[in-house]
């Protein structure tokens, strides 16, 4: 096995069937996507990130999975923390007395909606499942299931699966509204997270080609940051480049960048 991999040897807690899993290796920050995607010096290490039971399909992060010894720091924080500034998605091994229920999970036709049953799952349909996976273990838990489809329309651009992405997109906008919208005092957004997720709602909005979505959401972002402040300056520096794209009902990838855009 090249250095690029890191070859952990896993048993899945659902039927404890036995595999390897090749990890990437994590490499440089080269830059991000405007919905925060990261890219690489080297190999693109997302696709690799999830894991999946070649038998039944369960789907998680490393720590869903039995295997020998503990991550390392360098691991947990390419696993858990490659969204900038995401929430952590919390994964650890299914509960005794959850596994009969996640297997009968695991065995429904609608688990697998929109994903091939033959052939194992790759990049975007791995997080696809372990999204849905995450979600009956921890149905509260919104925004990690978030935070797994965003993963999951990454790693589908990265293999040109289109449908998978916008897939992916939508439901991250689905639940980005509903946190934005939360009215109970104990469950929704603090001030200080409701500028990324608004940022992220628009600019999924526009990359589904939802633009008037996109539009408002880039207006409402101006009225949750300060002008006079750095950080609230960048904000509004890629609300004005990214609406701009959003007027001209263009849904193109774009940078994470404060610089404007070259044909301004």
């Amino acid at each position: 096995m090249s250095d690029e991999f890191v070859t952990r040897a896993v048993r899945c807690p659902v039927c404890q069937t036995a595999f390897n899993h090749d990890q990437p290796t994590l490499t440089a920050l080269a830059g991000r996507d405007a919905d925060f995607r990261p890219l690489f010096t080297g190999r693109d290490v997302l696709l690799g990130m999830v894991m999946t039971c070649p038998t039944c399909r369960y789907s998680a992060f490393a720590e869903g999975f039995e295997s020998e010894g503990d991550l390392g720091e360098e691991e947990r924080a390419l696993l858990l923390e490659s969204g900038d500034d995401a929430p952590v998605v919390h994964t650890e091994l299914p509960g005794d007395d959850e596994l009969d229920g996640l297997r009968r999970f695991l065995k429904r036709p609608e688990t697998f909606d929109g994903l091939q049953r033959d052939g194992e799952p790759y990049g975007g349909a791995r997080c696809v499942l372990a999204a849905r996976c995450h979600e009956f273990l921890d149905e509260d838990d919104v925004d990690g299931v978030l935070e797994l489809y965003l993963r999951g329309s990454w790693c589908a651009r990265a293999t040109h699966d289109r449908d998978i992405e916008q897939r992916c997109q939508r439901e991250v906008v689905a639940r980005l509204r509903k946190r934005l919208d939360e009215k109970d005092e104990k469950k929704k957004l603090h001030d200080a997270d409701r500028p990324r997720a608004v940022y992220l709602w628009a600019e999924l909005s526009r990359r589904l080609g939802e633009f008037s979505a996109a539009l408002q959401g880039f207006e409402e972002l101006r009225g949750l940051v300060d002008a006079e402040d750095e950080e609230g300056s960048r904000w509004l520096e890629r609300a004005r480049r990214l609406g701009a794209l959003a007027g001209a009902k263009s849904d193109v990838n774009a940078p994470w960048t404060d610089e404007p855009l070259e044909d301004e």
